[in-house]
């Protein structure tokens, strides 16, 4: 029973991100730390290894590496946070390290990256210059939820199905 109540109160925690990312370009602080915690607790109750989060953690210092090097040979500063990564992308970035194994999440992250911009291609009005990249990576992670709760076996704390398809033991 709590297992469905923790899935449900995600859900509508992450359709308020969708919504407010979408509509104002900004979401409360307390909804992002209300979906922390929830995420922490699911953590806790799966199968999830902490060295998990630390290999999660490290790709996404690796992406934001990436984009202080691209934000510097673009404008000459060294800080991206204006324009190019907001401050909710990071905070939904914090909170996703906790739902996935390291291959999954690298496939969820780069996957909702590109439903991210194919969604704000389509929704968009054409008049704002950026993607509300933490909503749409919300409502990625509720579809994961949504296929989960439906029936979907797919364990996201298991890199196993990735290991035999790259063909064998790392």
């Amino acid at each position: 029973m709590l297992h469905w109540i923790i899935e449900g109160v995600l859900l509508v925690l992450l359709g308020v991100i969708l919504v407010e990312d979408v509509r104002h370009r900004q979401v409360y602080l307390w909804l992002f730390m209300a979906t922390f915690l929830v995420m922490l607790y699911k953590f806790w109750q799966s199968d999830g290894e902490l060295l998990f989060l630390g290999m999660n953690a490290g790709f996404i210092v690796l992406q934001l590496v990436g984009v202080i090097v691209f934000s510097y040979l673009k404008t000459k500063r060294l800080y991206p946070f204006t324009g190019i990564v907001g401050m909710g992308d990071l905070l939904m970035w914090g909170i996703l390290i906790f739902g996935f194994s390291p291959f999954n999440f690298i496939a969820f992250f780069i996957g909702s990256m590109l439903l991210a911009l194919v969604l704000h291609y389509l929704f968009s009005k054409r008049t704002s210059p950026t993607v509300p990249l933490a909503g749409w990576q919300a409502f990625s992670y509720g579809v994961v939820l949504v296929m989960q709760i439906a029936g979907w076996s797919y364990n996201f704390y298991s890199d196993d199905p990735w290991i035999k398809l790259l063909g064998g033991e790392l």
